[in-house]
């Protein structure tokens, strides 16, 4: 997998708080078994601006204990200003991250971790323009992206509206009220890793409903090849089941 996470810094978090994000991303890292040939992971932050730490490309990071490393360098830093832009790390993300440049692999599984304790918040004084999500949905949905959004406190529970906003209609949202109750369910988070979308087999063909004259005859797969599991999507975006074609079309020879 190719997978990117980002942590919300924001200036009003407190220091027992960011120690709680980074123990959450290191026990992520932990299961996420990053290697080479692996997965790989890209790091990134949001506050009143959105930064890449290193990318998935960045082969010092193919090291789970490097990786460790500079989660506690970077989830640790106390912005000098407010603001939580969750659009620009999304943006950035899908510009920077998910990118051939970037180091995004065409056959692995693309995952996007947020992590944040509330809504986006814009200061009146921040003159960057808001990036609508639908715009960095669509750009993600295109790269086959799955977003995963963590809420983190006491407050997440009232904003699952604006976080399913986030997600997009494709994505999945996981609302916690502390970092203990995330530590404990650990593994609804895990699920987004190890989902199985499911995929169809070939097509099998009946018989002709006819010998001659014109007939039909109908083709049927399953969602089994793999079948989808641990959250994983069904086949129902990848067409139909099922289907007909036309068959023996030639004219049935007259008895004399």
């Amino acid at each position: 997998m190719d997978v990117a996470i980002f942590g919300d810094i924001s200036k009003s978090m407190k220091k027992q708080q960011r120690r709680k994000l980074v123990n959450f991303i290191e026990e992520l890292l932990d299961s996420t078994l990053v290697s080479a040939d692996g997965n790989h992971v890209a790091l990134g932050t949001f506050a009143k601006t959105a930064d890449i730490h290193n990318k998935l490309n960045n082969e010092e990071y193919y090291d789970a204990g490097k990786l460790r490393k500079a989660v506690k360098e970077i989830f640790m830093v106390r912005p000098k200003k407010f603001g939580t832009r969750t659009d620009l790390a999304l943006d950035l993300a899908a510009r920077e991250v998910f990118t051939a440049a970037g180091g995004d692999r065409p056959k692995a599984k693309n995952v996007l971790i947020i992590v944040t304790d509330g809504k986006p918040h814009i200061p009146k004084r921040d003159k960057k323009t808001f990036i609508p999500f639908e715009t960095s949905t669509k750009a993600r949905e295109a790269k086959d992206v799955f977003v995963a959004v963590v809420g983190v406190g006491k407050i997440v529970a009232r904003q699952e509206n604006k976080m399913a906003e986030i997600a997009g209609e494709k994505g999945r949202v996981l609302l916690f009220p502390s970092y203990k109750k995330l530590s404990e369910n650990l593994d609804e988070v895990l699920e987004v890793y190890c989902a199985i979308d499911g995929k169809y087999t070939e097509w099998k063909e009946s018989e002709c409903s006819v010998t001659c004259g014109g007939g039909v005859m109908t083709l049927t797969r399953t969602c089994t090849n793999p079948p989808p599991s641990k959250g994983g999507k069904d086949c129902s975006e990848l067409g139909p089941a099922e289907k007909t074609l036309a068959c023996n079309e030639q004219e049935c020879r007259k008895l004399i």
